[in-house]
């Protein structure tokens, strides 16, 4: 609850007075402090915020690591923190409040979160629909932008909506019966996948563009799950008030029959604030309903079934409002294991007691109680230190446990009015002291579909125990479709298992305990789909570039690997190719990759590799492995070397770095558990750089603006080969902001290198695109129509951008980082090979405005 600062100030007194009257304990701060500041804390849409956390601070020393998270946002709103470091940015996109919260941790412990407001305004109308749709041919659907928002403060009425069939498959000639509604009817006429655009306007005001998809499957369309909640406003829900979820409106375009799961949580796992002991009733009916009886955020998710696909929305409802008269209760102290995992600690450690489980019903998190904690008994010869601080009133708590025996400890929470009732809990100071497991549950073999009538096995083999403790496996199975008498055969065995019945989805949880009777602090769910019947996954993989025997990859000198710690810094990684699946499920099915290396030059050898557009990203498939300081890869440099040597792949998407020239081929399965995709099969040339067969088109990075590739501080070893035709356009990260310009001046836009190994080429169609009325100008340096490349010889060649007396400024109305490099470009082609044309477009984002 939001305690008043006069009840807060009298609260602080009374647990420092407990504290002092319990007899020389520190009361002395033993977290680190977070401070998020966020600058600035009110702006448009589409601009960015800086966050920094500079001023934290720690009582142990330095802080070691920043964390930043959303506590609160605008519903449909997707945007995440840059990175978690000490200063990055947060771009919204959607407008509204949001609460950013920041979390440090030093050596010693990790901060209560400091979180801050964030009000997002729109200047502008902005465009919402549902991203992807399943149909079936020949029936009609309604396109859906009612969610669409006016400016900030606007009337929603005037808005006005554009849509826009962008793609179809071919022999279509499906259409949209009235682009101009906000809900227009369209009816797919071939299996498919049809591409809109939506665009809504405001008054003189436009929206940036948004996509949507329809996929049109003959035999079943995915249902669309649709969550209604009813009885009161879901971001100020009053405490004690029966919050109904209605999920009627979810429909299934082909007249299907649906079955309905209702959760408590996120991504199938149970989850509700911390003390909540409400339930949901019906959990199997369209209708279900939850009387909150604590304070928190609930996330409600809702799955639905149509024999033969599955569809899952979440939504929440934030209880934080107090019912007219409500009578304050008490909060509950809540005593958990040292760390969370145990009640034996190592002698010698310390004993970390936490307060954060603890919890009331007004209040929303444990950090808005007080805490009072007593060390009632202890064993003989044991004196506190100075460093220890129980007796204390901090949130944690920390002794050492210099002495073998028990230590029982008391704790009580207040809310600033009333105090909980005492709690006890006894730890236990030993030499080989016991640590919990960890439960990992998986289905054993690929996907999470399969056929009625079909066993299923569950796998509780990845599960560990830090003390390689005997693990004892306990499986349920929590939930089955409505009919099903399916039941859990050998359900004490790492590998439990059951017979599917009839359509619909089983879940199964697993529950391990070590040999001395700990329990793993999380039980694990893992679900499946019985089907009925089944579409094959749909799959259109490739790879970028499309290299070839004419323009093969290009191997430069590998990378030295340098690690800043446990960090790989970017300049060692190298020059690679990435191969994509691009993959869906028409009944939106989980699928399953598996890429495999089918042929290789003799002796090759494998670099780190560079994703082409990201280039400070590692692009490495690590098939699931991660870091385990006790596992088969301890450290980073270890875990890289070994994926070094793969030669089967399980990512939806990999990049390789070969050293070896040579013809590499790979091979793609997909499955959705029943089905498995034809293969498809890639090969990849690669030569050394001396060895390229034709002409070579290298980007040199460099530039005299402030580039985004010089920002990301690409490698010289990192991607330089381009490949012909190459349209440098306006995708991806922007590469410079319109303020660091001057009046007058030339910048180096990009600068490239064009060497011909084979024969003689010759420069044509030279053209340059500058802006009108003033503006951007663009030519060429190094570069003229009619121009030789000799056979052996080498041209650099660079794209000047020019300004002029004044630089552009973006319109008044126009939304925040409108694009301002519109009409400047350059283009030229070679003669001798038609279709390699080369076309580059600056990307500006305009932040420079009227005054």
């Amino acid at each position: 609850m939001n305690l008043p600062y006069a009840k807060l100030t009298l609260a602080s007194s009374i647990l420092l007075l407990t504290a002092c009257a319990g007899g020389g304990g520190d009361s002395g701060p033993a977290l680190p402090t977070a401070n998020a500041s966020l600058s600035p804390n009110q702006l448009d849409v589409g601009g960015a915020v800086n966050l920094d956390g500079a001023d934290s601070t720690s009582p142990n020393g330095a802080v070691r690591s920043w964390v930043w998270s959303i506590a609160e946002a605008p519903e449909h709103s997707a945007s995440k923190p840059a990175a978690d470091e000490r200063i990055t940015t947060f771009v919204p996109d959607m407008p509204g409040s949001y609460s950013i919260c920041l979390t440090v941790t030093d050596d010693k412990a990790t901060s209560n979160p400091d979180c801050q407001p964030l009000t997002v305004t729109n200047p502008n109308p902005t465009a919402v629909a549902t991203p992807e749709i399943g149909a079936i041919p020949g029936q009609t659907l309604q396109l859906d932008g009612t969610g669409s928002l006016p400016p900030t403060d606007g009337n929603p009425s005037l808005l006005q909506y554009a849509w826009e069939l962008v793609s179809a498959p071919e022999g279509s000639n499906a259409s949209i019966d009235n682009p101009s509604l906000a809900s227009p009817r369209f009816t797919p006429d071939l299996e498919g996948i049809y591409k809109f655009r939506l665009t809504v306007s405001y008054l003189d005001k436009i929206s940036p563009t948004i996509n949507v998809r329809v996929i049109a499957s003959e035999v079943n369309a995915i249902p669309e799950a649709k969550i209604k909640v009813r009885g009161g406003d879901p971001d100020n829900w009053v405490l004690g008030q029966t919050i109904t979820l209605d999920g009627g409106d979810s429909v299934d375009a082909d007249g299907d029959d649906l079955q309905y799961r209702w959760l408590v949580g996120r991504n199938r796992h149970p989850d509700a604030p911390q003390g909540s002991t409400a339930t949901l009733e019906n959990t199997h009916q369209a209708v279900t309903s939850l009387t909150p009886k604590q304070f928190g955020d609930y996330t409600f998710e809702l799955m639905v079934y149509d024999g033969t696909s599955t569809n899952l929305v979440t939504t929440t409802v934030k209880v934080n409002t107090l019912p007219d008269g409500h009578v304050n209760t008490p909060p509950t102290a809540v005593l958990p294991p040292s760390w969370g995992e145990t009640y034996e600690v190592e002698l010698g450690s310390d004993l970390h007691p936490a307060g954060n489980y603890s919890y009331d019903a007004e209040a929303k998190y444990s950090n808005e109680l007080g805490f009072e904690w007593k060390l009632l008994s202890h064993p003989e010869g044991f004196t506190p230190s100075d460093e220890d601080t129980i007796p204390g009133n901090e949130r944690y708590v920390k002794i050492t446990l210099t002495e073998l025996g028990d230590y029982t400890i008391q704790l009580r929470a207040f809310d600033g009015e009333l105090w909980s009732a005492p709690v006890t809990a006894t730890y236990t100071a030993m030499t080989g002291a016991n640590r919990p497991p960890r439960a990992i549950a998986k289905l054993a073999g690929a996907g999470a579909a399969v056929g009625v009538n079909q066993r299923v096995t569950l796998d509780g083999s990845g599960s560990t125990d830090p003390d390689d403790n005997r693990l004892n496996y306990q499986w349920r199975l929590v939930d089955r479709p409505d009919g099903s008498s399916a039941t859990l055969n050998d359900a004490n065995s790492v590998n439990a298992w059951f017979t599917t019945d009839v359509p619909g989805p089983y879940s199964a949880e697993l529950t391990v305990t070590d040999s001395h009777g700990a329990e793993a602090s999380r039980r694990e769910r893992v679900h499946v789909l019985a089907k009925s019947s089944n579409n094959a996954p749909v799959a259109r993989p490739g790879f970028s570039p499309a290299f070839s025997a004419e323009q093969p990859f290009v191997i430069y000198p590998q990378a030295p690997e340098v690690y800043d710690g446990e960090h790989l810094q970017a300049s060692s990684l190298n020059a690679s190719f990435y191969l994509t699946s691009d993959a869906y499920d028409p009944d939106g099915d989980t699928l399953t990759y598996l890429w495999s290396l089918t042929g290789y030059p003799a002796g090759h050898e494998m670099a780190l590799p560079i994703r082409r557009f990201y280039d400070a990203s590692l692009g490495m498939c690590l098939n699931g492995y991660n870091v385990d300081p006790q596992g088969d890869y301890p450290t980073r440099g270890m875990l890289y070397q070994a994926a070094l040597g793969f030669t089967e792949w399980t990512c939806q998407d990999i990049s390789l770095s070969p050293l070896t020239a040579g013809n590499y081929t790979l091979q793609l399965l997909i499955s959705d558990g029943i089905d498995i995709s034809q293969p498809f099969r890639f090969t990849v040339p690669t030569v050394h750089r001396a060895n390229y067969p034709t002409l070579l088109l290298e980007d040199l990075h460099a530039s005299t603006a402030n580039h985004y590739d010089q920002a990301k501080g690409k490698s010289e070893y990192g991607y330089r080969q381009q490949v012909f035709p190459f349209n440098d356009k306006k995708d991806f990260q922007r590469q410079y902001h319109d303020t660091i310009f001057k009046p007058n001046t030339d910048y180096v836009h990009k600068r490239y290198r064009l060497t011909a190994f084979d024969q003689d080429y010759t420069i044509t169609g030279v053209a340059t695109e500058s802006q009108d009325q003033g503006g951007y100008l663009a030519r060429f340096d190094g570069l003229t129509n009619g121009q030789v490349i000799r056979k052996g010889e080498s041209i650099t060649v660079d794209l000047i951008l020019s300004t002029q007396d004044e630089i552009p400024v973006r319109p008044a109305d126009s939304w925040h980082g409108n694009e301002m490099g519109e009409g400047v470009s350059w283009s030229f082609s070679i003669a001798e090979k038609p279709g390699w044309n080369f076309k580059a477009t600056p990307r500006i984002a305009g932040y420079r405005s009227p005054q």
